[in-house]
């Protein structure tokens, strides 16, 4: 009913952009937050959310590239820091009410996340294994290729 009324001007956000909110749009009310957050408390928050986000995106990033590069204990290392990041910000958003409450529940991306997190885990293991049991059976390979 109210979708064309504003929900943040400082980001020129309605009430219908509201509705499906991204991480990427999360970052952007928390950067504006702490910029021009009247209270300590919500600048500090700001910055701790930005950073946590940030983190994900740039986490996510190197596990892509891990992967990319078929570097097994590397892609395990990145992808378990990554979901950590994932979980201390869903948690820090729990506590504070913002998701979920009574005008949002989580996304189906919520839990794909943490799917394919567990999922990224399992292949990274599956490749560390088949990359050291091609170098017991004799395939030149040195131990800088596993890791």
């Amino acid at each position: 009913e109210y979708s064309d009324s504003m929900y943040a001007e400082e980001i020129n956000m309605t009430n219908g952009d509201a509705v499906g909110i991204s991480m990427l749009e999360y970052a952007r009310m928390y950067a504006v937050a702490a910029k021009i957050g009247t209270f300590k408390e919500q600048r500090l928050i700001g910055i701790i959310c930005v950073v946590l986000i940030s983190m994900i995106g740039v986490f996510s990033l190197l596990t892509l590239l891990s992967a990319a590069l078929k570097k097994p204990i590397a892609l395990i290392i990145f992808n378990v820091i990554n979901f950590g990041v994932f979980r201390m910000l869903s948690w820090d958003l729990e506590d504070r009410g913002v998701v979920p409450n009574s005008s949002y529940i989580w996304g189906i991306s919520y839990y794909l996340y943490q799917i394919c997190a567990v999922i990224i885990l399992i292949g990274a293991i599956w490749l560390l294994v088949t990359k050291i049991r091609m170098k017991r059976r004799g395939n030149e390979m040195s131990l800088a290729d596993v890791i």
